[in-house]
């Protein structure tokens, strides 16, 4: 059964949001081994309800709402509040608490979205399709070559790094690739969503989890993982898109095609995040008709929230979790503008973990620089290669003095950095130099 939940007038571990502050729910976490399998067999089988208002009731769970948080206690740590885990929190942000994020961030969020979605003209429910040489129907975002979906997923977007298991090889995404360095409208918006997303998800962070933000940025520097963004990026290092219209009021029908829309995504799921880590979902809808909003489900708690509007909720990926589709009020049928937008920002488990190699830059046809996890990971900090193919670097003072080995090995990554930084293009060097270039005359103090 699912964990019982109570709610607290108080925590030290509750995010601090003054009059917006909502519930505090808590529950205690059987962590025996024994227990945790049995609750996993549970989970297997529990189902995500319905979002129409009678599967809601029915299921029996508790509406997660803004300002509200969710905190455990593992049952073997005692009970001291210091040893309490602050486990998913949904930032305030209504009309009357735009003070939680910036008045910028959201009317950046909104504009994006509308960029996103295009002109209520062009706007049809299925996807996007290109027939003789035109784009037709669908989103603004899926009329573009560049906008590939995940595996299974039609509606589905990877925004930023994309992971190569088979490699365990970490790159941008295939739809950031540029020519020459130039951006389409396509990258201009890309961009644009991932840097306001970044903006709102690092401030969900920070404001709401403030002991957890310090240890994992103290994480991100000590692996120097690539921040999306923006540099203050520690907490997510990619992000996907989900586009899903609103679907008509029969519970079945909507579920079925959601799942069609989002794969796996739109079911009952774990992802592989990194382990104490959180995940940002950001909900904006644009419902037209009078269609309801539907939901997402924290299934391993028994919680849901209602996706209506602007919704920022922090959550762990670890935990079962899914969602149903905006919908039609029965008897009616869905406006065909209306659409839901989500970007799940989440840290994953290749980079958090250090468990990767990175795609640095391309120096010649089939020639890429990677960056392998020996050279990521702290750990490896003090760890002698045992190998047999011999180096330069180990066993080059065999061959000559230690002045022309060291004299060597600066010239060989000066020109290593040389073709790196190659690959950047000339107006980004150009921002990054002035700015330096200029920062010294920030900080002085003319004399009067």
């Amino acid at each position: 059964m699912f964990p019982t939940l109570f709610t607290l007038d108080g925590h030290i571990k509750a995010p601090n949001y003054g009059p917006y502050q909502g519930k505090i729910y808590f529950t205690i976490m059987n962590t025996n081994p024994l227990h945790l399998t049995k609750f996993h067999e549970f989970l297997k089988d529990a189902k995500i309800p319905n979002g129409t208002e009678e599967g809601i009731a029915q299921s029996g769970f508790a509406q997660y709402g803004p300002g509200d948080c969710l905190i455990g206690r593992d049952l073997r740590n005692g009970d001291r509040e210091e040893t309490d885990e602050l486990l998913s929190w949904i930032t305030p942000v209504d009309a009357s608490c735009l003070e939680c994020f910036d008045r910028k961030d959201v009317a950046d969020l909104w504009a994006v979205r509308d960029d996103i979605l295009g002109p209520d003209e062009l706007r049809t429910p299925t996807k996007a399709v290109f027939q003789d040489g035109i784009w037709s129907g669908g989103v603004a975002w899926e009329r573009d070559p560049l906008a590939c979906c995940v595996q299974n997923a039609s509606r589905c977007y990877t925004a930023a790094f994309s992971h190569q298991v088979p490699k365990t090889l970490t790159s941008p995404t295939r739809g950031v690739k540029t020519s020459s360095g130039m951006l389409t409208p396509h990258h201009v918006l890309r961009k644009r969503l991932i840097d306001v997303t970044a903006r709102i998800g690092v401030h969900a962070m920070t404001l709401s989890a403030p002991a957890e933000a310090t240890l994992l940025r103290q994480r991100a520097e000590a692996l120097n993982f690539p921040r999306i963004g923006n540099s203050d990026n520690y907490y997510f290092s990619t992000m996907q898109l989900n586009i899903t219209p609103a679907q008509g009021p029969d519970a079945a029908t909507a579920k079925s095609k959601f799942v069609e829309d989002l794969g796996h995504f739109g079911g009952k799921h774990t992802d592989n995040d990194a382990l104490l880590a959180f995940s940002h979902l950001l909900s904006c809808s644009d419902l037209r008709g009078d269609e309801r909003p539907g939901i997402f489900v924290l299934l391993t708690f028994g919680l849901y929230i209602v996706l209506e509007g602007f919704v920022s909720c922090c959550f762990s990926g670890r935990h079962f979790h899914g969602g149903f589709p905006p919908h039609a009020q029965p008897g009616c049928t869905p406006d065909p503008r209306s659409y839901r937008v989500i970007i799940i920002s989440y840290p994953s488990s290749s980079v958090f973990d250090a468990a990767s190699k990175y795609t640095l830059a391309n120096v010649g046809n089939n020639v890429t620089i990677e960056l392998p996890r020996e050279a990521i990971d702290p750990q490896y900090d003090n760890v002698k290669a045992d190998v047999t193919p011999t180096s330069i670097a180990a066993d080059g003072h065999v061959l000559t003095s230690a002045d022309a080995l060291i004299n060597y090995l600066g010239r060989a990554l000066a020109q290593l950095a040389h073709k790196v930084m190659g690959e950047v293009t000339i107006d980004e060097l150009i921002q990054v130099v002035f700015g330096r270039l200029l920062w010294p005359l920030k900080r002085c103090t003319c004399p009067t």
